[in-house]
């Protein structure tokens, strides 16, 4: 029987992640310009077809500039989800994340989409879609609401809800009243619900990991060296800063010493008399 757990806004999301777990190996289909840093996985395998988007996840990569690219060795594909599945269809991964995906695609091949992940991932499988249709709109110049070239992608092509999953197994969290604004940040006349479907995977399932593909292997080995690399830079540029304030502390508390024994000495003592005594006398003199 479907376990159907309707919560509020301020408990949602913390009911949904508490429901996760953590992994080896993550597949995330779709994840756009961000990676979804839920819960830990060793390595994250992040599956975005645009090719802009693509090279921004590259970048960032590069730039650690996200909790997912210091935490997890992550491998990026240029792929859309049917090559994808296609391509390692006889592969496994611990976890599959569809993370505002299913909703940008017909219900039939949404559907399709859910049956290949249900055979490809060995523990779990996320997904969140919002309950209602919410229209895409798009930023001046027909760009998306990251301000990029990927409005297209961004349509909403079906809507779906806890009985469009045929499986029992599904455990669903919802909030009727999730999303307030859209896309772009504009606030929607009546919020919009939102729900998270997750699979917990029990079935032993006898492909091989994904790990094992000489192409994917390749990536982790190098992507990994990259990230080891850039993590020790960072570590040491860390240190040196630290090294620089400590030094700075140490000169500053000299300072506040010397400054504290000059007030404190009789010479100072003696020459704040003389001041005073001399503006008395200016005084006096007027």
């Amino acid at each position: 029987m479907k376990k159907i757990i309707e919560t509020s806004k301020d408990d949602f999301l913390n009911i949904a992640f508490s429901l996760l777990k953590h992994s080896n190996t993550l597949l995330d289909i779709g994840c756009g310009i961000v990676p979804h840093a839920y819960v830990h996985h060793n390595v994250y395998i992040a599956c975005e077809p645009y090719t802009e988007y693509v090279k921004i996840l590259k970048k960032n990569r590069d730039e650690l500039s996200n909790a997912v690219y210091l935490d997890s060795c992550v491998i990026i594909l240029n792929e859309d989800w049917e090559s994808l599945l296609e391509k390692y269809e006889n592969y496994t991964v611990d976890t599959v994340y569809l993370i505002d995906v299913i909703e940008h695609l017909p219900k039939d091949q949404g559907r399709y989409l859910l049956k290949k992940t249900e055979k490809m991932a060995k523990k779990q499988i996320v997904i969140f879609t919002p309950l209602e249709y919410i229209e895409q709109k798009t930023l001046p110049g027909n760009k998306d609401a990251w301000g990029l070239n990927g409005a297209d992608w961004q349509e909403h092509k079906s809507v779906w809800t806890p009985s469009d999953f045929d499986s029992d197994e599904w455990t669903f969290v919802i909030c009727k009243d999730y999303h307030e604004t859209n896309n772009i940040g504009e606030v929607l006349d009546k919020p919009v619900g939102a729900f998270w479907a997750i699979k917990d995977i029990k079935e032993n399932n006898n492909h091989c990991d994904i790990l094992e593909n000489k192409e994917i292997q390749k990536m982790y080995e190098k992507t990994l060296k990259e990230s080891l690399l850039k993590k020790e830079i960072l570590i040491s540029n860390i240190n040196n800063i630290k090294q620089e304030n400590m030094n700075l502390s140490k000169a500053i508390d000299e300072k506040s010493r010397f400054i504290d024994s000059l007030n404190n000495s009789n010479g100072y003592k003696l020459l704040k008399s003389y001041w005073s005594l001399k503006e008395k006398i200016k005084k006096f003199i007027k």
